[in-house]
């Protein structure tokens, strides 16, 4: 069995896979913990309730993916890899410089075109919020644009009227104090603006009918019953790309 570890700003997704069929998975969040202790207990769990023969890890964050690989070194060093973009060969990846697209859009990416076909637009809400298309299995390109806590930050900085964990459901369009109104132009106006920029998107498959739209992320939940635009929420997305990437790698190794 392989483990894939997908390691964000704002948290740590984990697949067990064999081959492709996922065994388990799960997260844990990180916001304030960069102790190697709690990342031993955590990934510790996991790899003693599994026969690991593989780890793949994707990671935007260097600080945590070395505090994550000081513990795995201690009793895993043959068995761990950290993902890059050769690691996925078989994308092309068409924008400028490819050497600055994040490993976590080409895993998303790769997966979506791995599990969903060679055209298709993947929708991810994290800590920032990605639309990016893929056509003709070609990587063309991302719009990258504040994500639901980071549209927040400005507005309660400086008031107690709303905490980054209680973002929840609005109850309705027109809010009746400042916490239901923060709601509500929060999540409306995220989904508006998913929408937007998927129909946007659309536009660049002139000739191309039913282009699947993937949405994933941790705020997808949060933001689907809201939107207009028909999408598959597929939550493990990015751990689905990691994992693939191993038979991607071996493909071209041969």
């Amino acid at each position: 069995m392989n483990l894939a570890l997908d390691i964000g700003n704002t948290s740590v997704k984990y697949g067990v896979f064999e081959q492709y069929r996922l065994i388990e998975s799960g997260y844990f969040d990180h916001f304030h913990h960069l102790d190697i202790k709690f990342y031993a207990e955590k990934l510790g769990q996991i790899l003693t309730s599994f026969s690991i023969d593989l780890i793949l890890i994707a990671s935007v964050v260097p600080d945590l993916t070395e505090r994550i690989t000081r513990y795995l070194k201690l009793e895993y060093a043959e068995k761990y890899q950290i993902l890059n973009k050769d690691n996925f060969k078989t994308l092309p990846i068409d924008i400028d410089n490819p050497s600055e697209l994040g490993i976590d859009l080409i895993a998303d990416a790769f997966g979506a075109r791995e599990a969903y076909g060679q055209n298709t637009i993947i929708v991810d809400l994290g800590t920032a919020t990605k639309v990016m298309a893929v056509k003709d299995g070609v990587f063309v390109g991302v719009a990258i644009a504040p994500g639901i806590i980071s549209s927040l930050k400005g507005l309660i900085a400086n008031t107690s009227m709303l905490n980054y964990d209680q973002i929840d459901q609005p109850q309705r369009l027109f809010g009746k104090n400042t916490k239901e109104s923060l709601l509500s132009g929060t999540i409306y106006g995220h989904a508006a603006l998913v929408d937007g920029l998927v129909k946007k998107g659309r536009e660049i498959f002139t000739d191309i009918k039913g282009i699947p739209i993937i949405i994933s992320g941790g705020y997808a939940p949060l933001i689907t019953p809201y939107l207009k635009t028909d999408m598959i929420y597929d939550k493990l997305l990015s751990l689905k790309g990691i994992i693939r990437s191993h038979s991607d790698e071996k493909t071209n190794n041969t």
